[in-house]
């Protein structure tokens, strides 16, 4: 997912990629000030992906990084994903975060997008990591995660993914 936002504290011009490619669909967004955000219409991976993300920015699309605007990487989690590997996965998010605010963009930690686990109240992490060995219950505790950390869990419970939420809008398809 991709959220294209116009920066109207600059002269830099936004031209939206327009809703007549397959791979996207173009929605409104309530976080962003004048933009939209662009979602596969099906899950991607590999080749396919690549050239979707190189449709997305063709010409004469030009976007630009904004405080609101960014690029969330959701994984598909209803594939039978245990309870241990979403454990495991938190646990490896939380460990490796400063990283990957570093190869993001390390501003975002202080954007409120993007928040850091480290910065999550105590309680919501130990509700999530000490959750009986049940999906449902686990998706539950995760309701008072919030979706504004870099490793959104509240995604789950929504759309059966876990999203990463590191990352700011890119300016080519490139990055």
């Amino acid at each position: 997912e991709v959220e294209v936002d116009q920066d109207a504290s600059t002269r830099n011009t936004t031209v939206f990629p327009e809703d007549y490619r397959p791979e996207w669909t173009q929605k409104l967004d309530g976080s962003l000030s004048s933009g939209y955000e662009y979602v596969l219409t099906a899950p991607l991976a590999g080749d396919a992906l690549v050239e979707a993300v190189y449709k997305l920015y063709e010409a004469p699309v030009r976007v630009h990084r904004t405080y609101t605007g960014s690029t969330h990487i959701h994984i598909n989690m209803m594939d039978g994903t245990s309870v241990d590997a979403l454990r495991t996965l938190l646990l490896i998010g939380y460990a490796f975060e400063p990283l990957l605010y570093y190869v993001g963009d390390n501003t975002r930690q202080w954007c409120g997008y993007a928040n850091r686990l480290t910065g999550a109240p105590s309680e919501m992490l130990e509700s999530i990591l000490g959750a009986t060995v049940n999906a449902s219950i686990f998706r539950r505790s995760t309701e008072r995660a919030g979706r504004y950390y870099g490793m959104n869990l509240d995604a789950l419970r929504m759309s059966g993914s876990v999203s990463f939420r590191y990352f700011p809008t890119d300016h080519y398809a490139e990055e």
